[in-house]
């Protein structure tokens, strides 16, 4: 009867071991590029169709991340991410739900709910703060942020801004690429965000003749800028 009982024993010691595994975690790092390589601020000018450009900054937000199962069902796992780029990647923690997905769905902006609500009224550990793309005077939040320096020649002596808002500018997206999160791992997924597409293709945005926009200005550049970034996100 020892044996049985030390068997028992021994049995139970394992399946509460296995039933206390460290849970899944998810992340997501967004790194912004120019082609295959890292995008680059203030130090590198970069060649597109319409004319040379130099990045001064770039910033935009996620919202409603989502993991897509491949009967088209959706799990949120976050309700939204500013990025804010200084040179690094950005890391973004996300709830991991155990399951095998086929991509992930997120929005390019905030919502209309998400937009009407000012950095002021919200706690300093909101996806709010820093304040750094609010903008109070008519759009409220900017959805997609991007300054710095043009020219016909790498002199650059031109300055472009496309700072996209308004709720009519939120576009969603979707990005394919299999993976599965299972109890006890950390699953990694990069997102690639490839600004050159912005300014090349069919619907191409051309930073010498069309330099800029606020969005309620020059409405038509902001809506090409607004598509193109639906395009622009790789999952690695």
């Amino acid at each position: 009867m020892r044996k049985v009982y030390v068997l028992l024993f021994i049995g139970l010691a394992l399946g509460l071991a296995s039933c206390h595994k460290d849970p899944a975690t998810l992340s997501l790092t967004l790194q912004p590029k120019w082609g295959s390589d890292n995008l680059q601020l203030n130090n590198t000018t970069y060649s597109s169709p319409g004319g040379y450009m130099k990045f001064s900054s770039f910033g935009m937000y996620l919202s409603h991340i989502k993991l897509v199962k491949s009967d088209n069902s959706e799990v949120e796992v976050d309700s939204m991410a500013l990025i804010w780029y200084t040179g690094s990647a950005i890391k973004i923690d996300l709830k991991a739900v155990d399951g095998s997905y086929k991509g992930i769905k997120f929005g390019i902006g905030l919502d209309s709910v998400q937009n009407s609500i000012s950095p002021a009224l919200v706690d300093d550990n909101s996806a709010y703060k820093p304040d750094v793309l609010y903008w109070p005077m008519g759009l409220n939040h900017l959805f997609i942020q991007m300054e710095g320096h043009s020219g016909s020649t790498t002199s650059l002596g031109n300055s472009f801004f496309y700072h996209i808002g308004t709720d009519v500018m939120y576009r969603t997206t979707e990005v394919d690429k299999a993976f599965t999160i299972a109890n006890g791992s950390a699953t990694n997924l990069v997102l690639d965000a490839d600004v050159s597409k912005v300014f090349s293709g069919t619907n191409a945005v051309n930073v010498l003749t069309q330099p800029g926009t606020h969005s309620t200005d020059s409405v038509g550049i902001a809506v090409k800028v607004a598509d193109n970034f639906t395009q622009i996100f790789t999952l690695q």
